[in-house]
């Protein structure tokens, strides 16, 4: 392969969001990923090509919930993955009471956070936890993250949990802000 193609995957349900980079080097970034039912067209466009990066924005359903079943249904084997890149808030959370609205807050920080967490120790090995300002460079792509999960939000917290990042290649780039709520993307525009 000669160029670098980014592929954005097609929902098969309702919302979700997946993106697929192939690089000159014929290995595959993969953004988020859908849901479980979004699997059999991920897989399509990753080809049996390796992971060198799968990013995982925000711990929604619709964006990380295919990548959590494959680990349920049989460990992940069905990818070749190097590297998993994330920033989810931590389990503690869960048990966070002080909060504005707190069925809407338990809601979210329940609907897939735990369900994470409990196949975490199948690519434990495989993790990086990001951090915001940090660089990362896959064969021709820099991906330059400018936001993570900021502890004090609480009111949007899985949506203003999402990494934003700037992945640039040699003469193109593209930000990706997840699902990034109004008090996070606040806190990015002054930072």
């Amino acid at each position: 392969m000669s160029q670098t193609v980014m592929y954005q995957i097609a929902e098969t349900g309702k919302y979700m969001m997946s993106f697929v980079i192939v690089t000159q080097k014929d290995n595959v970034v993969v953004i988020d990923g859908g849901r479980p039912e979004d699997m059999p067209l991920l897989k399509e466009y990753i080809g049996g090509r390796h992971i060198s990066g799968w990013i995982l924005t925000h711990a929604h359903e619709d964006h990380i919930g295919g990548f959590v079943s494959v680990f349920q249904e049989n460990g992940g084997r069905d990818f070749d993955i190097e590297k998993i890149y994330y920033h989810f808030p931590p389990m503690e959370i869960i048990e966070r009471r002080d909060v504005p609205d707190y069925a809407y807050y338990h809601a979210e920080v329940t609907e897939i956070l735990p369900a994470f967490h409990q196949v975490l120790p199948l690519f434990a090995d495989k993790i990086h936890v990001v951090a915001q300002g940090e660089r990362l460079n896959i064969d021709e792509l820099e991906f330059h993250f400018l936001y993570t999960y900021h502890e004090e939000l609480v009111s949007n917290i899985m949506n203003d949990s999402s990494l934003v990042f700037k992945m640039a290649t040699p003469g193109k780039s593209v930000l990706f802000l997840g699902d990034l709520g109004p008090e996070g993307g606040d806190m990015l525009y002054w930072e």
